[in-house]
């Protein structure tokens, strides 16, 4: 595909969804004489959006991906503060939506009114999305929650708790982590219940190392 007689060949590919065309191009970039093939993936149209929002706009899922390989912040935001996710939810594009969240785009991002991609969803009643983020934040919840416990039990300061606690609490995080990989197509409600009943188990001995997050409702 010839693409010299255009300003942004990146970008008219992903407007044409072009995968092919795209491919050949990034490959340039790998090449040392072909730098300048880049520099349009940093470019932005009239209201600041990059190629790579454009085909979350366009629902490209297959274009998000390539770019991704390329080490693409899929992260970028506009001066409001819109990223990528924004646009693929607020477009209802939900399988460019899972391969986001899927690449480990940031689904608590907020753009300039505090809104972040499930806000979008739900403002232009894209319910599949609202839905999938919904699932996609439980799973985020319990995954912080996770790796939070783990970090005040190892970090903490000698003497507050002794080895048996110590051990419980690692070994109730372990056991979440476990079933968060071998758990095939768990629902919402499944991860809620996971982190309710790790927060169960660990509770008495966080209570020990800090009472008043514990107290003000802040556990960690």
């Amino acid at each position: 595909m010839e693409h010299q007689n255009v300003p942004n060949p990146i970008l008219s590919c992903v407007l044409k969804g072009d995968l092919e065309g795209l491919q050949k191009l990034l490959m340039d970039v790998a090449n040392p004489r072909h730098k300048k093939v880049l520099q349009p993936l940093l470019e932005y149209d009239i209201v600041e959006r990059s190629p790579v929002h454009i085909a979350c706009v366009l629902g490209h899922s297959n274009i998000i991906q390539e770019f991704a390989k390329y080490n693409v912040n899929l992260n970028d935001s506009t001066t409001r503060g819109y990223v990528p996710l924004h646009y693929a939810a607020a477009w209802g594009h939900l399988q460019a939506v899972k391969t986001l969240v899927e690449l480990g785009a940031d689904i608590q991002a907020v753009n300039f009114l505090g809104e972040s991609a499930r806000d979008i969803a739900l403002r232009y009643a894209k319910q599949d999305c609202v839905e999938f983020l919904d699932w996609a934040e439980a799973k985020l919840s319990l995954q912080m929650y996770i790796s939070s416990v783990h970090s005040a039990v190892t970090e903490q300061e000698k003497g507050k708790i002794n080895k048996e606690e110590k051990v419980r609490c690692l070994s109730a995080c372990k056991a979440k982590s476990e079933w968060l990989t071998n758990v095939k197509n768990p629902t919402k409600q499944d991860l809620m219940d996971q982190k309710q009943q790790l927060e169960g188990a660990v509770l008495p001995t966080l209570t020990k190392l800090h009472p008043e997050r514990v107290k003000s409702g802040k556990l960690l």
